[in-house]
């Protein structure tokens, strides 16, 4: 990224990415959960 933007802000998309990722991560973990119940037939 700085080879691309010189003045990038590294703090800025590493922020942006992990705050946007962790919730979608922390969420989908009880959809998988009801998938795979719902797949094998639990």
């Amino acid at each position: 990224m700085r080879a691309a933007l010189p003045d990038a802000n590294p703090s800025a998309y590493i922020g942006a990415s992990t705050g946007l990722g962790t919730p979608v991560a922390i969420l989908s973990i009880p959809l998988f959960i009801m998938l795979a119940d719902y797949t094998i037939g639990f």
